[in-house]
C-alpha cells in the first residue's frame, strides 16, 4: 500500500503521494504563537468540503489537466490543539473519493494528536498502528457518510 501523508504548513496543505507533492491554501485557527510547520499544522482546521483532484491513479490538491475535482469528506470532530487528520480507507470504490494503491480513501477525520515527521500520530498511539483499532474505525463509521456508515472503513 502506498502512503498518503498530509501536513499543513505555512498556510498550505502539503500532500505527498508517491513522488508527487501538492500544496493548497487552507483555513486556519490563530497561529501567532506557533513555532514550526508541524505546530501550525496541528492548529489548522481543514474545511469539511476539502477539494482534491484525481485522475484515478494519483491525487493532487490543485486543479490540473486530466484531473477531476472531488470533495474529500473531512470531519472536524475535535477542534482541540494539537490535532491532526487520519484517513478513512476502504477496500472498494463505492462512495470513495480516490484510489490509494489497492485501497480507496473515503474521507478524513481530525483526532487529538499531532504531526510528527509529516504523519498524524493520535494521542496515546504515537508509535502504534491504528488501522485495527476499533475506536478509530468507529470514528470513520460515524463521521464519513455514506462511504463508511456501513462499517467498511478503517483509519490509517
Amino acid at each position: 500500500m502506498r502512503s498518503f501523508i498530509t501536513i499543513i504548513a505555512t498556510g498550505c496543505v502539503l500532500t505527498a503521494c508517491g513522488n508527487e507533492l501538492a500544496t493548497t491554501p487552507v483555513a486556519t485557527t490563530s497561529h501567532s504563537a506557533l513555532t514550526s510547520a508541524e505546530d501550525y499544522a496541528n492548529a489548522t482546521l481543514l474545511p469539511s468540503d476539502f477539494t482534491v483532484y484525481t485522475n484515478g491513479r494519483s491525487v493532487l490538491n490543485w486543479p490540473a489537466p486530466g484531473f477531476e475535482a472531488r470533495t474529500l469528506p473531512t470531519a472536524n470532530s475535535t477542534r482541540s490543539v494539537p490535532g491532526c487528520y487520519v484517513a478513512c480507507y476502504k477496500r472498494t470504490a463505492d462512495n470513495a473519493v480516490y484510489p490509494m494503491g489497492q485501497y480507496y480513501v473515503a474521507g478524513q477525520v481530525r483526532v487529538d494528536g499531532s504531526y510528527q515527521a509529516r504523519i498524524c500520530r493520535p494521542h496515546g498511539y504515537e508509535t502504534a498502528d491504528i488501522s485495527a483499532d476499533a475506536g478509530f474505525t468507529e470514528q470513520c463509521t460515524q463521521n464519513i457518510s455514506p462511504a463508511c456508515s456501513d462499517g467498511s472503513c478503517w483509519a490509517g
